[in-house]
């Protein structure tokens, strides 16, 4: 028995290993895995890069490599081998940076996959059979070419965290709304979908009751749904620069936020009960057409607040305005 890398492994598998080192021109980490079922030892691999033109189509078939990791990344890749579908092991997928159009069709199959980064291409889709990755965790899609949200997100239900931002300075993502489907997968925790054509939110955005970071600056959102106050996690919402004219009242039930930024918005009045947000370390109101602020702003923590006088119009600044900015003043 022979070591390779730390692992046990039989002469025949060590030259398996050594060819396709030498092919790839990378070196491999190797992993040990240990089956219940069969007393030997098993190695996984990690391909941290590979070639555009050596991907593994034969390594999914070597009963001996299991690879769970691949990446390859800024190699010009306009089309991805059906047999990449064929790593029943592969946990971590990263494809950023290359030409990619579509997927393949049978992407569903890698069943053990929790990481998949797809990260400047140049996606319209994602293939039906996506839906089926139900142990997904992680999904980045920025900087693609969806002109909609693909629905196949909808059966990611272990799904944590997801990505999907745009880039003004170039042609990218410019889908104006989530999918219903997105406000069923409740295990999500962070969403960051900034710098994009987004105009609203779905009815029942409030669902997503674990979700605790939200980025959706810099879009067209005019209003938020009623229902964003059942956002029970949230510590974070990134709302800066949109068209939001007003809040909705249920904004106040936000137990646990931390951090609201509505900078550069076009609103002119807060909700009522805006002071029952005891937890807020900032809130930013800077650049908005305030006409007017609640007495029960004097209940927020002064040192919380982002917000100007001079953002008033010298007709709406009244007196209760006035003596709201003393006492938050000290």
């Amino acid at each position: 028995m022979l070591k390779f890398r730390g692992v046990n492994l039989p002469p025949k598998e060590i030259v398996a290993l050594k060819s396709i080192e030498n092919k790839i021109g990378e070196k491999l980490k190797a992993f040990p895995y240990e089956s219940s079922k069969k007393p030997s030892i098993k190695p996984f691999f990690e391909f941290t890069s590979i070639q555009s033109d050596l991907l593994p189509s034969t390594y999914s078939k070597n009963q001996n490599l299991h690879v769970v990791k691949l990446k390859i990344t800024n190699k010009n890749l306009k089309k991805l081998p059906e047999e990449i579908c064929e790593l029943k092991f592969l946990i971590d997928l990263n494809l950023d940076n290359n030409s990619l159009i579509e997927l393949p069709s049978s992407i569903g199959a890698l069943e053990m996959l929790k990481r998949i980064d797809l990260d400047s291409n140049k996606l319209y889709s994602l293939p039906g059979s996506f839906n089926k990755l139900k142990g997904l965790q992680f999904l980045s899609i920025s900087y693609n070419k969806f002109n909609k949200f693909p629905e196949s997100i909808s059966g990611l239900s272990s799904l944590r965290y997801l990505r999907s931002d745009g880039d003004s300075s170039r042609e990218g993502n410019s889908y104006t709304q989530f999918p219903d489907a997105i406000c069923y997968l409740s295990s999500l925790e962070r969403i960051y979908s900034s710098c994009g054509s987004l105009e609203n939110l779905p009815d029942k955005f409030g669902n997503l009751i674990n979700l605790q970071f939200l980025d959706l600056a810099n879009n067209n959102i005019n209003e938020l749904p009623r229902s964003f106050g059942n956002l029970s996690s949230l510590e974070v919402a990134n709302l800066s620069n949109n068209l939001i004219t007003s809040l909705p009242n249920s904004l106040c039930n936000l137990k646990k936020i931390e951090k609201l930024n509505l900078f550069n918005n076009e609103i002119s009045d807060l909700p009522k009960d805006i002071g029952n947000l005891k937890t807020l370390k900032e809130l930013n109101l800077l650049v908005n057409p305030l006409e007017s602020l609640p007495n029960s702003t004097l209940l927020l923590n002064p040192d919380s607040l982002r917000i100007d006088i001079e953002d008033f119009p010298k007709e709406k600044l009244t007196q209760i305005v006035k003596d709201i900015f003393k006492k938050l003043q000290g």
